[in-house]
């Protein structure tokens, strides 16, 4: 779980991380669409989306996470959020930031 590896569609892991990638974005395109969403100035659909994506997509991975490993998920997750933000950009056809230094 620790280690960065190429996608493997035909892969369990791989193959639910696609989907639940996708049924959040198609989470997301629902806001997006949304009268509230509309109505809110730039700024708060930002901030919007970004807490209500974030806390909803941690909240997820803590709930299913096994109890105990809490802290060990999270390091995870801090050590490789580069890695995941960089291939949304990928994804959305950006330019990728490479690493922090």
């Amino acid at each position: 779980m620790s280690k960065l590896r190429q996608f493997d569609p035909t892969d369990d892991a791989d193959a639910v991380a696609d989907l639940a990638r996708r049924e959040v974005a198609g989470a997301a395109l629902r806001v997006v669409k949304s009268r509230r969403y509309r109505k809110a100035n730039p700024r708060d659909q930002f901030e919007g989306m970004m807490h209500g994506i974030m806390t909803g997509a941690l909240g997820t991975i803590a709930m299913t996470t096994i109890p105990g490993s809490e802290a060990e998920v999270r390091a995870i997750l801090l050590k490789h959020l580069p890695y995941y933000f960089d291939r949304a950009l990928e994804i959305g056809g950006r330019k990728p930031l490479g690493d922090i230094h």
